[in-house]
């Protein structure tokens, strides 16, 4: 599974820096990976990375998370999908707040791209709402 985030441009070095941490991708594999999509709690690098930032230019502070190469498994309900891109939601959001300075705010989407498409969806993609992420409190969403 690959993991890739799109920032803004303007988005502080410091938060960059967070998301291609080692802790980063283990409280990911951690809080995300094994309990909602039932993954090995010792998956390596070739099993699960995260990928290089990239930088949307113009507009407003935001932040695109795109989990990628998500099998289709008889272990894997399509809650456990909704409720891994919850789980990503949360863990990104909190990660930015910490890395906001005043009444900053940031747009946050979700996308986890399967390998297919589930019982009773019509789409590979798993897509949240967009929330929007402040250090004032818990993600609003649009």
């Amino acid at each position: 599974m690959k993991l890739k985030a799109v920032l803004h441009k303007g988005c502080l070095p410091a938060l960059t820096e967070a998301i291609h941490s080692l802790e980063f991708r283990d409280r990911v594999l951690r809080e995300v990976l094994v309990p909602h999509l039932h993954v090995p709690s010792d998956w390596g690098p070739t099993q699960f990375y995260i990928q290089e930032t990239d930088f949307a230019v113009g507009g407003k502070p935001m932040c695109v998370v795109n989990l990628s190469a998500v099998s289709l498994t008889e272990s894997r309900s399509t809650q456990d999908f909704r409720d891994a891109a919850a789980a990503l939601e949360r863990v990104y959001g909190e990660n930015i707040a910490t890395h906001l300075e005043g009444d900053e705010v940031v747009e946050l989407f979700v996308v986890i791209a399967l390998d297919g498409v589930p019982f009773n969806m019509k789409s590979t993609l798993i897509e949240s709402t967009p929330v929007l992420v402040s250090r004032s409190g818990p993600a609003k969403r649009i």
